[in-house]
């Protein structure tokens, strides 16, 4: 019995040492791929006729190309294809493949399509699993049955590193899927089919894992002042950081400059993180492993915000070193929810913050007044936290 859609995507949780946004895009994926007639077919052609592709950085030998062309038009061929679709399947050497797509014909005899998809999304391959796949899926089942091949799928910015993994593997980018799967008609499918398959399109976008339909004047604008506002937001950090120096306590450990150990990045991706009290004032909170942090972040890394109103924010506020601390204060939870705080998870830690998006300054009408508008809400975020923090950081 396949699983339902909802056990599928909430199946993984973030961690202290565990993103959980490969293995939720796995399964997210497969949910739509069982549950949309006909997608999975589109897929695994559009996968097969990308592995067709000669790539000038690493080309096919002569065997390989035939054989995948002639994977691709055992897969043209099938009509109304049995579909099996799964996850995370045990290997006989004790590994795991994302996602394993095997397309039957309908009746006896013709045949299959056998399809192992090792998903990319942040982290990297691991030691010669390609290899060890290539090798096991030839016991899979029996060759007579289905033809079969490995398949890397990975954000068109990761895939220039994994053209030459193994003259046996293929490649393909998310973006380039997404093609297929916008395209994708599928005749009258049922109403809650191509909710569906729209909302699943919206996630891979939100993913960034799906081109925009084309460069607006908005974004063209945007792109053409990228340097500027990258500058300003420089230097408002920099105005920030003095300020919170000044009325807080100077910064800890910070995101520096390559190759300048002791120079704050000051712009886009700055962090910082502070004492738990102002300087001057001895003894009361103690965080216990926690911090104190502030930054300027893409929401796109934010799991568990519910919306984000662009790409980038401030926040500020407390991260914990693992979700219990939070967690076992339900009350503290809903109080600073409750005065504008949000719970998230960014690049494997829990925090609880506040977002102050860049239009939010414009109020200020100087560069410097902007900084220390930004340095005075970084302060009273701390002070918000180190007057009431998570019970089981300050008592432990």
């Amino acid at each position: 019995m396949r699983q339902s859609l909802f056990r599928r995507v909430t199946r993984y949780t973030p961690g202290a040492s565990l993103d959980p946004r490969e293995n939720r895009l796995t399964e997210a994926t497969a949910a739509v791929l069982e549950r949309v007639d006909g997608l999975a077919h589109a897929v695994a052609s559009a996968l097969l006729e990308s592995a067709c592709t000669d790539d000038p950085a690493a080309p096919l030998d002569t065997e390989e190309s035939i054989r995948r062309r002639e994977l691709y038009a055992d897969c043209r061929r099938l009509r109304d294809p049995r579909v099996s679709v799964r996850t995370q399947v045990a290997t006989p050497r004790g590994r795991f493949v994302d996602l394993e797509l095997l397309l039957r014909p309908p009746g006896r005899g013709g045949r299959g399509v056998l399809l192992w998809v090792e998903v990319k999304y942040g982290a990297g391959l691991h030691g010669d699993q390609l290899d060890a796949y290539v090798e096991e899926i030839e016991t899979a089942h029996p060759v007579a049955e289905v033809g079969r091949l490995v398949i890397v799928l990975a954000p068109r910015n990761s895939t220039a590193g994994l053209r030459a993994v193994t003259g046996r593997v293929a490649v393909t980018s998310w973006q380039q899927l997404a093609v297929t799967i916008a395209a994708f008609d599928g005749g009258s499918l049922p109403d809650e089919q191509r909710f569906l398959l729209s909302e699943y399109l919206s996630y891979l976008r939100e993913e960034g894992l799906m081109d925009p339909d084309r460069l607006t004047a908005s974004s063209a604008l945007a792109l053409m002042e990228a340097n500027t506002a990258g500058a300003a937001a420089a230097a408002i950090c920099e105005v920030a950081d003095r300020w919170i120096a000044a009325r807080w306590g100077e910064r800890g450990t910070h995101l520096t400059a390559a190759g300048r150990a002791a120079l704050p990045a000051f712009g886009l991706r700055y962090w910082a993180h502070h004492a738990p009290h102002p300087t001057g004032v001895h003894g009361g909170l103690e965080l216990n492993g926690a911090w104190l942090e502030w930054g300027l972040r893409n929401t796109r890394e934010l799991d568990y915000l519910d919306e984000a109103r662009g790409s980038w924010a401030f926040i500020a506020g407390i991260t914990v070193t693992g979700k219990a601390q939070a967690h076992g204060d339900p009350a503290w939870m809903a109080r600073m929810i409750s005065s504008g705080f949000s719970f998230v998870w960014i690049g494997g830690w829990y925090r609880m913050v506040r977002l102050k998006y860049p239009d939010e300054l414009l109020s200020a009408a100087t560069l410097e007044a902007q900084g220390e508008l930004l340095g005075r809400w970084v302060v009273d975020a701390f002070e918000t936290i180190a007057e009431d923090p998570p019970r089981a950081v300050a008592l432990q």
